[in-house]
């Protein structure tokens, strides 16, 4: 996975919106041995930071009762070096180029009132709960399979990687996953196509 400059994601949704599967989907693409789960405390503070260094992926698990300004994490997405102090070594600067992904409930609260978050900011909402008997156990397995389909589609549809994905296709992606949760079949596949999942 490659950073998009100053920007990070936070999927926000009730309990049951499968709001999960982005961040499987994101770990899948990243490689397991290359994401790291941390609080956003681990990007404040230069003695946490250094167990983020050497990943590609960065999630943010359940921080929406956290408050503060966020300057580590502006810090990062805007491709700032950021101070790294590790036990007994020597502290260092360097920059960490991951794509951070937050996974709550409700938005995170932020202090700061700069506006640098809210710019950063990617908030993809699943408002839709999904019903236990609806929920597929194997989504994550079909998922996986269809993964050789996602990467392919992706690099055909923004070949410029620097060039960021038009907004009905993010919210293509959202819709998506929750119709996929739903045992839809090759969603996958449509969320990147640029088709419908029909009604």
């Amino acid at each position: 996975m490659r950073q998009n400059g100053q920007l990070f994601l936070e999927v926000t949704g009730p309990g049951g919106s499968e709001k999960s599967i982005l961040a499987e989907i994101a770990t899948m693409l990243a490689g397991e041995d290359n994401a790291a789960s941390a609080p956003i405390e681990t990007l404040e503070s230069p003695r946490e930071r250094a167990a983020l260094i050497g990943f590609s992926l960065i999630r943010l698990p359940e921080q929406e009762k956290w408050s503060g300004d966020g300057a580590g994490l502006k810090a990062i997405t805007g491709g700032d070096a950021v101070s790294v102090d590790p036990k007994y070594k020597d502290a260092y600067s360097t920059h960490i180029p991951a794509v951070i992904l937050a996974v709550n409930n409700n938005p995170m609260r932020f202090s700061d009132r700069s506006g640098g978050v809210s710019r950063r900011r990617v908030i993809l909402h699943f408002p839709e709960q999904i019903a236990p008997k609806e929920r597929d156990p194997q989504l994550k397995n079909k998922i996986a399979r269809e993964l050789a389909v996602i990467v392919r589609q992706l690099m055909q549809k923004f070949s410029d990687p620097m060039t960021a994905p038009p907004a009905p296709v993010t919210a293509e992606l959202r819709r998506g996953a929750q119709h996929q949760a739903r045992r839809r079949p090759g969603i996958c596949f449509l969320w990147l196509s640029g088709g419908t999942a029909g009604a």
